[in-house]
């Protein structure tokens, strides 16, 4: 706020002339005008508190915190945003009471109304987003629900752990159940072993305000090969067993073949074959194909997987880089690579009950380097 001088703003006497009155009531504007314009963001105030939209018109984010501000764009209801713990101003719409918040969505800045917003499961520690594990039984209520409310259907999410990201955060969420994926040797067999992680998405070292880069990481734990969310508790996934003698990442060029097992070695009937085709026209450090299509099939059933279809002219194939089953049905899902220059996306193929599809894509998430 602008201090003035207390003579200025003493209360009128009764012979007070209506052109003071005048200037008064000015003066008083003035010192409003320029107490929004003061409430600009401190360059020291980094991104820390994670807040998710809880109105279904979505909450826009404005120039300058004030209702009548230009918007920069509206954050859809039940995104995910990262604000400055400062507030610029206090505001009541629609009987619900709070603050202007400085906040980063995507590749959006600006300010936001913090009434319409709700906390993320998670604390705050000098930067870093510490993320708080599920709640146990006991801490649940017990209370009876007027009528049981529906399950929703299982989803699940792969990220890699990783540094340095600029990417979107919206689509991530901290309070599901993550799993680390690990390549450990268990009596001399090598396998892919799932660990529960904490996950932590913390400001990378050296960040600059205003431009904020993220690391994803468990916390407390090595960096496993992938991380992989479940939207509600499954318990422990099972371990895998990769090809032996395969090297992993599997490159998929045109004439790549790879057997991905059931998870019941007596179900040889469920195993799945997943193969690429086309033509091979350059090869080198950026291989380049034309006619470019990956194919999975099963006992008689054959699917072009369409997500994979652009790679003509491309520098560079898909990549299968980890294999198991998730929804445990006892055939394989996959993790497969898209790389680019500067980012690298990860795309989630979940087997299917679907005579005509053998796999549909679940999810899929893209690192993006910093420029």
């Amino acid at each position: 706020m602008v201090k003035f001088a207390t003579s200025l703003v003493s209360m009128p006497s009764p012979h007070f002339s209506i052109s003071r009155w005048v200037w008064f009531i000015s003066l008083w504007a003035m010192v409003g005008a320029m107490d929004v314009w003061a409430q600009t963001p401190d360059p020291s105030c980094l991104f820390e508190d994670w807040m998710r939209v809880s109105t279904p018109s979505g909450l826009k984010m404005r120039s300058a915190p004030g209702l009548k501000s230009a918007v920069r764009t509206v954050v859809p209801n039940d995104s995910t945003l990262i604000l400055c713990p400062a507030f610029y101003g206090d505001l009541t719409v629609e009987s619900v009471s709070g603050h202007w918040r400085w906040a980063h969505y995507r590749e959006f800045q600006g300010y936001v109304f913090d009434g319409f917003l709700k906390p993320v499961q998670a604390s705050t520690v000098s930067d870093t987003l510490r993320i708080a594990p599920p709640p146990s039984p006991s801490e649940i209520s017990r209370e009876p629900t007027p009528a049981p409310v529906p399950e929703k259907p299982l989803e699940i999410k792969v990220l890699g752990a990783v540094y340095n990201h600029c990417g979107p955060l919206d689509d991530i969420d901290p309070g599901w159940y993550w799993f680390g994926v690990y390549a450990e040797e268990i009596q001399g067999i090598e396998q892919w072993t799932f660990r529960p992680i904490e996950l932590q998405i913390s400001l990378s070292p050296g960040t600059k305000p205003g431009r904020p880069e993220f690391d994803l990481l468990p916390k407390n734990a090595d960096p496993p090969q992938l991380m992989i969310g479940f939207s509600r508790s499954v318990g422990l996934p099972d371990p895998v067993e990769p090809n032996r003698g395969t090297v992993w990442p599997v490159s998929l060029m045109p004439g790549t073949s790879v057997v991905l097992p059931a998870s019941n070695p007596g179900l040889n009937s469920l195993n799945l074959q997943l193969g690429a085709l086309g033509t091979v026209e350059q090869l080198g450090d950026c291989p380049r194909v034309s006619g470019y299509r990956l194919v999975v099939e099963q006992s008689g059933i054959r699917q072009v997987l369409e997500e994979f279809a652009g790679f003509d002219d491309r520098c560079g194939v898909p990549e299968l880089f980890w294999y198991g089953d998730l929804n445990r049905d006892a055939i394989a899902d996959a993790v497969l690579l898209e790389k680019a220059p500067n980012r690298v996306r990860f795309v989630l193929m979940l087997s299917q009950t679907n005579p005509a599809a053998l796999w549909r894509r679940a999810s899929s998430w893209e690192y993006q380097n910093c420029p």
